[in-house]
Parts: structure tokens; sequence; C-alpha cells
């Protein structure tokens, strides 16, 4: 606080030498440059030219209040012209120039006096050291009271540059307590603004997960329905594939029955030819019908060959059945040959 009121005594010095009364200028040797007036202060008032009253014939007491009343007007309106100190100096020194300016009108006026006294008659001179003396008391009286009314105006501006300085730092605090209020007030924004920011980028990050596994799910589903349709595709032409081995299996069964069939028929045919009681009776075509038979059965036996090698039936299944049929009637008329 004692830091904020010399800051604040030193602005209010500088604002006073700003003004136009501080920017007046003291002359602290006007006492020396002024020698003629200090002398027509100290020489006999002069009258008019035409006036009735003379000189000798003014009493020594009126004479003394006529120079007093003349010291104290030219005292004071030196002082109303010259006195205005300035304000810097007043600050720093008022006393001290107050005695400087006393001991420099002091030690002028004596050297006057003596400078007078030394050309004067002892009762003129006796006269003149009352006069300084009056008018020295009357500038030391003036210049204390002037130097009163500046300390007094000068404490008085102090204190209300000091009232103002402590406004305007009561209210650079405020403000700044404000714009503290104000950044906290926006760093909590921004963190709630990043966080709802995060909130949202989570939920639709979480959104986006949810949407991927439904995806991943519908497609494992499609997945497993296209696997299980595969699967029962693959079944069913297992089974197809199961059921036409069986059925090649069965009618190459057949085909091989029928070939066996085959064998039998020529081995009864030969049988037939072999007992027949009147072999010569037979006819050629008879005798060589065991050969045919043997023919049937080798031709029914390459046909299943081929079927087993290519795996297509066809129409084979029904060439063996004809041959066997055939080889059924070569038999029946074997029997009736032989029989008659």
């Amino acid at each position: 606080m004692k830091t904020c009121t010399m800051d604040s005594g030193l602005n209010i010095v500088e604002c006073l030498q700003n003004t136009s009364k501080g920017r007046l200028s003291y002359d602290r040797n006007w006492c020396n440059e002024r020698l003629e007036t200090l002398e027509e202060c100290t020489s006999p008032p002069k009258l008019p030219y035409m006036s009735p009253v003379k000189q000798q014939q003014i009493s020594p007491n009126e004479h003394n209040l006529n120079r007093s009343n003349a010291t104290l007007g030219w005292s004071s309106r030196e002082s109303s012209c010259d006195i205005p100190l300035h304000l810097s100096d007043l600050h720093n020194s008022s006393s001290h120039n107050s005695s400087n300016v006393g001991e420099s009108l002091q030690t002028s006026r004596r050297t006057s006096l003596e400078n007078f006294n030394s050309s004067q008659s002892p009762t003129l001179v006796e006269t003149h050291s009352k006069i300084f003396c009056i008018e020295e008391k009357n500038v030391h009286a003036v210049e204390r009271q002037w130097s009163l009314i500046a300390q007094s105006s000068f404490s008085e501006r102090e204190r209300v540059f000091t009232r103002h300085a402590e406004a305007v730092q009561e209210e650079a605090d405020r403000q700044q307590l404000n714009l503290r209020k104000l950044e906290e007030e926006d760093a909590i924004k921004a963190l709630r603004k990043a966080h709802s920011q995060e909130l949202a980028m989570s939920e639709d990050m979480k959104q986006k997960h949810l949407k991927l596994k439904e995806h991943h799910r519908q497609y494992a589903k499609r997945l497993g329905e296209k696997m299980q349709e595969a699967d029962e595709k693959r079944l069913a032409e297992l089974e197809r594939e199961k059921q036409r081995r069986e059925e090649f299996e069965r009618l190459i069964d057949n085909m091989v029955a029928a070939q066996s069939e085959l064998a039998i028929l020529q081995q009864q045919v030969a049988d037939l030819l072999n007992s027949c009681l009147r072999p010569l009776n037979l006819t050629e075509n008879m005798r060589n019908c065991t050969g045919l038979m043997g023919q049937i059965h080798a031709k029914a036996t390459t046909i299943i060959d081929e079927v087993r090698r290519s795996g297509v039936i066809g129409s084979r299944l029904q060439d063996v059945s004809d041959l066997c049929e055939n080889g059924r009637n070569l038999l029946s008329i074997v029997e009736n040959q032989v029989g008659e």
C-alpha cells in the first residue's frame, strides 16, 4: 500500500507539472536581478512636481507608514506575480526552497542596506533599517502563507489523486477478477464443449460399432444359410450320386444276372445238343446253336465291360436283355428240335 501511495504521489506530481501553473518557473535569484526595485523601495517616496507637500514636511512616522504600505503593496504584487513555485520543487523540497529564498532575500537586503547606509545619514539609515525589517517580515509571512497554501493544495490534491488511484486500482482489480471469471467460464465452456464432442464421437462410434456388429451378424447369418444350403446341396448331390451308383450297381447286377443266365442257357443248349439221340437229323444251324449261344454270351460280356469302364448304361441294359431274350428263344428252338 505504501508503494502504491508513493507511485500515486509521483503520478500526481507529473500531472501537476503538466498543468498551466505547473509549467511556470520560479527564479530563485530574482532579488539579485531586481536591485533597482529594491532601491526604489528604500529611497524616499517621490511626490508629484506640483504637490504643495514637500518631502521635508513628512514626519518620520508617516514616512515609515508610507514605506510600510508601499512595501506591503510591492510584496503583494511580487508575491502574486513571481512567488508561484514549480510544483515538482514544491513536492520535493518546499520548505528547503522557502528557507533558501529567505536567506537570499536577507543577504540581498543586508547588502543593499549596507550600501545604502554608507551613503545616508544616521537617522535615515535607522529608518530604512526598520523599513527593511518590516519588508523582510512581510516577505517571510507571504512566503510562509504561500508555502502553506501550496502544501495544503498539494496535500488535498494528493489525497484526491490517492483516492482516485485507489478507485482506479479497485476498478482494475474488479476488472481483472471479472476477466479471470470470464476466462474460467470460457475454459469451462471449452471443456464442456470438448466433453460433449467426445460424447458425440463416442456415441457415433458406438452406433457405428453396433451397425458393424449387426452387419457382421447378418453376413454370418447369410453365410451360414449359404453354407447350409451348400451342405444340403452337397448332401443331396451325394444322395443322388449314391442313388445313381446304387442304380448303376443294380443295373450292372441285372446285366451280370443276364450274362449269367446266358451262360446257363448256353450250357443248356450244349447239353441238349449232346443228349440228342439222333444228332444227324439236326440241321447245320441247330448244331451251330452252341457257338451262337457263345457269341451271345461274349457280346453280353463285352457290353458289361464297356458299361463299367464308361459308367454310362444307357441302352446297354436293354441290349443285354435282348441278348438274354434271344438266348431263351434259341433254347426253346433247340428243345423243340431235339424233342421231335
